[in-house]
């Protein structure tokens, strides 16, 4: 729809600006500025804990790594 359109364009703009001010600081070389972003989406990805609320879902990712096949756990 065109609200959820106009809403992905605006927080696509403020992600842009928020990393411009934040993460490349006025760095005008495109290679810099990409290992720059690089740098702290990974920097990032490996600081933020991530937590599982949806029982259905902790069951399968527990039950992924061997276990008992999600069934049980919980």
């Amino acid at each position: 729809s065109l609200d959820n359109f106009t809403r992905r364009i605006k927080d696509d703009l403020i992600i842009k600006r928020t990393i411009g001010e934040h993460v490349v600081q006025g760095e005008t070389d495109p290679a810099v500025r990409q290992f720059k972003v690089d740098n702290w989406y990974r920097n990032l990805v490996q600081q933020t804990p991530v937590t599982i609320f949806d029982a259905e879902l902790k069951a399968l990712v527990n039950g992924a790594g061997g276990g008992c096949g999600g069934g049980c756990c919980g």
